[in-house]
């Protein structure tokens, strides 16, 4: 027997049963969509109506107030407005009988014929005399409105009692049929299924003696017949399969240990960004899958152009491993990978006293395949960041030319404006004009100087490779203009600021480079980053006068906008003189591991 008889067929009166409840749940859900459409823009009609209350006692107190028609027309429009708006319109029946339509329209003809013409006779009447006779009259047409909204809640909530009583029925319909199929179900599937189940488990511990004891003419007597069958065909194969079945297990077990391998490897450098800890992880199941004593991943900084993959410490500056580098790179028998994508060389994948059969075409291919994975990461970090700083600059070069169309064209105007003025007055004039003069041309040319220096810093590119040659770039710049000796000492080595980061560290330094050049009076200016545990500090020094004492001048310095751009960062900014002369600035924050950890607000432009 190869199919069960129709008459006894589970299929079916499971079928049935199955096919009952989704026809209640078809029904259910045609009603609820239904009382839905109907529904739908009940909760906007009952909002407006009930802003129509307010929008009356609007105009009663601007009836008061206005001093005259003109101020309490704004009012009466938009009560109108909303009165007429297809919202409220649309939510009402068009059935003249409706009582929600013979409430709106009789609140229409009210503030057509009483309302309105009334606010806008009392508006031209006294301040002191307008409500003293209206109030009687807004207050029953505020209760008009209250009996329209109430009558089109209580129809709001007709709909949701019909909504409940259908779905109440379809579900109680539905668990009565569910019953009677688990019913169906410990009567007729589960005996003959726990019998198969019984003797799947002496099938699979060798015992291929058992038979099935339901064979009757449904799925599972049928079933129990095909397995009566194969269990007889089991018993005459087994004894050939164990031979053939565990030299395959071993060729398996070494492929799937592979794929597991690639999916970890794959899965955590998708998932995360390249971190330390990540990348340890991955060495972890390099040194399981291989046999390795110990495993290094050594790393070139992006600044390195021409790295090799011969090459050994202290070429790289960012190691990922157990133990020193060095001793692992010249120990006997270690296996070299290098760390390639698409011609890019990021470093090599070093892997000590591997077991025996690690260095093969094939092993090696996979360590390949996961350098390759570990370089494509790599880059794609890389890009990542590429994209938010051009992102970054490309606004804040939209912000510099919306300030010079704006605000330099206007300070030039000004400045015409001033040059005319000058020149229209008499040669006989008090002192004071003078000096207001003075103090508006010494003004202006102050801001326009400081708009120019903004605009400078707006247009500011940085380099694909990060901070450190726009800072170089930077101290040649300020080098050259204020005839200075400039010197950086930049010590992150492989740590990566995100853009935001990156942006207000290198205006922190303009700015304070350019302090130094227009007020210091120094020789020189020297820039230095480093890490100090979980923070990167920068440090601002040179030999100058020092800063002012009196600190309510610092505006004129710069310092006001180096503190704003430091809270940016999350950090603190600590100024301080030298002795005998000089002045320090010195700034620590958080140092960012990826750049996820910067909200995508701050990412905008500081000003």
């Amino acid at each position: 027997m190869t199919r069960p008889s129709l008459r006894d067929s589970l299929t079916l009166r499971m079928g049935l049963l199955l096919g009952g409840i989704v026809m209640l749940a078809l029904v259910a859900m045609s009603s609820a969509i239904l009382i839905v459409q109907a529904s739908s823009g009940d909760a906007a009609a009952i909002n407006i109506a009930g802003s129509l209350r307010m929008q009356t006692y609007r105009i009663a107190t601007r009836l008061e107030a206005a001093r005259d028609g003109a101020a309490l027309s704004p009012e009466l429009d938009s009560f109108e407005r909303r009165l007429h708006s297809a919202a409220l319109q649309g939510a009402v029946p068009r059935d003249g009988g409706d009582d929600r339509r013979i409430a709106l329209a009789g609140i229409e003809t009210r503030w057509q014929q009483d309302i309105r013409p009334l606010a806008q006779t009392l508006s031209t009447q006294p301040p002191g005399e307008r409500l003293s006779g209206a109030l009687s009259t807004f207050d029953g047409f505020v209760a008009d409105l209250n009996d329209f909204v109430a009558r089109l809640e209580q129809h709001a909530e007709a709909k949701l009692r019909w909504l409940r009583v259908v779905q109440g029925s379809a579900l109680t319909v539905a668990v009565l049929l569910a019953l009677l199929a688990w019913a169906q179900v410990r009567r007729c599937v589960l005996p003959p299924l726990y019998d198969l189940l019984a003797l799947a488990e002496r099938v699979r511990h060798g015992d291929f003696g058992g038979r099935a004891a339901h064979v009757g003419n449904d799925e599972f007597g049928v079933l129990g017949h095909a397995f009566n069958a194969m269990a007889s065909d089991l018993s005459k194969m087994y004894a050939d399969l164990e031979s053939r079945v565990e030299q395959q297990t071993r060729a398996l077990r070494h492929s799937n240990r592979a794929l597991e391998l690639l999916y970890a490897t794959t899965r955590r450098l998708n998932d995360t960004p390249p971190t330390d800890a990540v990348l340890l992880d991955v060495l972890d199941e390099v040194e399981r899958f291989t046999g390795a004593e110990a495993s290094s991943l050594c790393l070139v900084d992006a600044s390195h152009k021409d790295g090799a993959a011969a090459e050994v410490p202290p070429h790289y500056s960012r190691c990922v491993g157990r133990g020193c580098i060095e001793p692992l790179a010249q120990r006997p028998g270690t296996l070299s990978i290098p760390v390639l994508d698409q011609g890019q060389h990021y470093g090599v994948l070093l892997l000590a006293s591997p077991r025996p059969g690690s260095g093969d075409s094939a092993e090696r291919q996979l360590l390949e395949t996961v350098a390759r994975h570990i370089a494509a990461s790599l880059r794609a970090r890389q890009q990542e960041v590429s994209k938010r700083r051009l992102a970054l600059l490309e606004e804040r070069n939209v912000i510099a030319r919306e300030l010079h169309d704006s605000l330099a064209q206007s300070l030039s105007y000004l400045k015409i404006q001033v040059s005319r003025l000058s020149g229209a007055l008499p040669p006989e004039q008090p002192p004071v004009v003078g000096e207001v003069l003075g103090e508006l041309r010494e003004g202006l040319s102050s801001a326009y100087r400081e708009l120019r220096e903004l605009l400078t810093t707006f247009r500011i590119t940085m380099e694909e490779t990060g901070l450190q040659p726009a800072l170089e770039k930077a101290l040649k710049e300020f080098a050259t203009r204020g005839a200075i000796h400039t010197e950086l000492d930049y010590a992150l080595g492989g740590h990566l600021l995100s853009p935001h980061q990156e942006i207000h560290v290198l205006q922190i330094v303009r700015e304070a480079l350019s302090n130094i050049v227009h007020h210091a009076r120094a020789e020189t200016a020297r820039v230095s980053l480093q890490r100090v545990g979980e923070f990167i500090r920068v440090t601002i020094d040179d030999d100058g006068v020092g800063l002012p004492q009196q600190p309510e001048r610092e505006r004129h310095y710069g310092l006001t906008i180096m503190r704003e751009r430091t809270r940016s960062l999350h950090g603190e900014i600590r100024l301080s003189n030298h002795e005998p002369h000089g002045c320090r600035v010195e700034i620590d924050f958080p140092a960012a591991a990826t750049a996820a950890d910067h909200p995508a607000e701050e990412y905008l432009p500081h000003v």
